[in-house]
């Protein structure tokens, strides 16, 4: 979860996000929120533990969505209730991920969606995401437990 405190924008292992561009903050924080960003770090960053720490080495020049493309606007909510991946998806995780329908909760839904829409994405790939980032970190926190 990322948020902004009016002087620059952190995400909750409070690695400092910095921006070079003049941007919309919070089509930023949308970005940086949404799934498809968690898609992306859950693929291409080196993880240090089994947990979700990335290094900030990786975090230099993070691959993420254009927050100028997205439509509209979003309020992130003060006082947003921070669950895990799996209750933000609608996901149970103790049973097979890619045979549950996604059913993430409302202000994820509504999150998600405005990044789904400016990258036009169909309904059949939205559940794809959600499935893959789901997945991809039942694995890593599996494999965590292992060892």
């Amino acid at each position: 979860m990322s948020w902004e405190n009016k002087k620059y924008l952190a995400d909750k292992i409070f690695y400092d996000v910095f921006i070079d561009k003049v941007i919309d903050e919070e089509k930023t924080l949308i970005v940086l929120n949404s799934s498809v960003f968690r898609l992306f770090i859950e693929m291409f960053y080196r993880k240090l533990t089994g947990a979700q720490a990335i290094s900030d080495i990786d975090v230099i020049e993070s691959l993420t969505v254009n927050p100028n493309i997205l439509n509209g606007t979003l309020k992130i909510k003060d006082n947003y209730k921070i669950h895990s991946i799996f209750t933000e998806l609608g996901f149970e995780p103790n049973k097979s991920i890619l045979k549950q329908e996604p059913n993430p909760l409302p202000d994820r839904k509504a999150l998600d969606n405005m990044v789904f829409d400016a990258l036009g994405l169909t309904k059949e790939k939205r559940k794809e995401i959600y499935w893959a980032v789901a997945e991809l970190i039942k694995n890593r926190l599996e494999k965590a437990r292992s060892v």
